[in-house]
């Protein structure tokens, strides 16, 4: 696995970026996906939330500003520059974002509020909170953890915890939010009390929970959407993050909390195909994300005292791939990790003590 020594050239880019919060325009328009150029961006404070355009000139991440609001900043990808920002709402420890496919729309779930951005003019077309979740008296609503969007941006997917009682749990639930109506249409309840991780298929149709449970499979082609079913020892993941490959075949569910644990499901039987130990003793996983080619997965790992590195995999089988792997690549946490279209360009977001960076890197 190769180490990362690029600290000089990103070390410029972090001295001058406190002038580059500039207003601009939207994002530029290109024919075919452009890889990013290696940089360091000072982009706010606490968590940073990447995503990327389809033509890959412009990363929008979400952070928090000086005054402890939401902040959404247009990043170019080719001059590292900040090119348009906005804020609004209070930010609660982090956002979670999903960008429309064409790349119109950024949307924020920050506690229960869904904003919806304009990405062209950087402004708020809509905040709208999330429901409020049917629950006995006196119990307490349960956490909203993932978005995920329709291959078509038509329909917007919101996952939710189970709500709480003194020694109970409630099942947690996917809401629908519809796009062109800003507005939520229904939920479909899910058979676990935590609800958190999303990937849906390139049909639309086929949508995938990550639950204490294991792995829950859903299907959205009803008036309302049902569970198919829940894939068979995924459990012990803990299902905490999704990430599905373009072409639907190969499913990556990590484990979050500490121990190191993945499996890469077969989608077509809905079976394990390789369960995987990814890192030897107490390590965070966060963030898988599938290449555009189908062929691999991506993950970061670290804690705040080891140094944050992203794991390549091979879509297949799971095995490590450790020359496309970068290895400690931050002293600080990773918060967020997007891939560029071209497919060999990481955008991580991270922070140190109180500022908030996005590292480009090519690999």
């Amino acid at each position: 696995m190769r180490a990362l020594a690029r600290t000089a050239r990103w070390a410029t880019a972090v001295a001058t970026t406190a002038a580059l919060l500039a207003l601009a325009g939207g994002p530029a328009v290109a024919t075919t996906p452009i890889p990013g150029v290696e940089a360091t961006v000072v982009v706010g404070r606490g968590d940073v939330v990447p995503v990327v355009s389809p033509d890959g000139t412009t990363v929008y991440v979400t952070v928090a500003d000086a005054n402890n609001r939401i902040a959404v900043r247009a990043v170019d990808t080719q001059t590292g520059q900040v090119t348009g920002q906005d804020s609004t709402g209070n930010h609660n420890w982090s956002s979670i974002t999903a960008l429309s496919p064409d790349g119109s729309r950024l949307y924020v779930l920050n506690l229960d509020v869904v904003t919806v951005w304009d990405t062209a003019s950087l402004t708020v077309l809509a905040s709208l909170p999330v429901p409020d979740q049917p629950r006995p008296e006196r119990w307490t609503e349960g956490k909203l953890n993932e978005l995920a969007l329709s291959p078509d941006g038509a329909t917007l997917y919101v996952t939710q915890d189970g709500s709480s009682g003194i020694r109970s749990r409630g099942d947690g639930r996917v809401l629908r939010f519809d796009t062109a109506r800003l507005a939520f249409t229904d939920a479909v309840p899910v058979p676990a009390m935590n609800v958190n991780g999303l990937a849906v298929g390139a049909d639309g149709r086929d949508v995938y929970v990550g639950a204490n449970v294991g792995v829950v499979h859903l299907d959205t082609s009803g008036a309302v959407p049902s569970v198919v079913g829940r894939i068979p020892a995924t459990a012990t993941v803990y299902g905490h993050e999704l990430a599905l490959t373009p072409d639907g075949g190969r499913l990556l569910a990590v484990n979050a909390s500490g121990s190191g644990a993945a499996d890469v499901v077969d989608t077509a039987t809905d079976t394990v195909a390789a369960h995987l130990a990814l890192t030897n003793g107490y390590a965070n996983l966060h963030f898988p994300r599938a290449g555009a080619d189908s062929t691999r997965f991506y993950v970061t790992t670290g804690t705040s005292t080891i140094r944050g590195s992203v794991l390549a995999l091979d879509a297949a089988t799971g095995a490590a791939v450790p020359q496309e792997s970068l290895i400690g690549l931050t002293d600080g946490v990773i918060s967020g990790l997007a891939l560029g279209p071209d497919g060999h360009t990481f955008y991580v977001g991270g922070y140190t003590g109180s500022t908030a960076v996005l590292r480009i890197v090519r690999h």
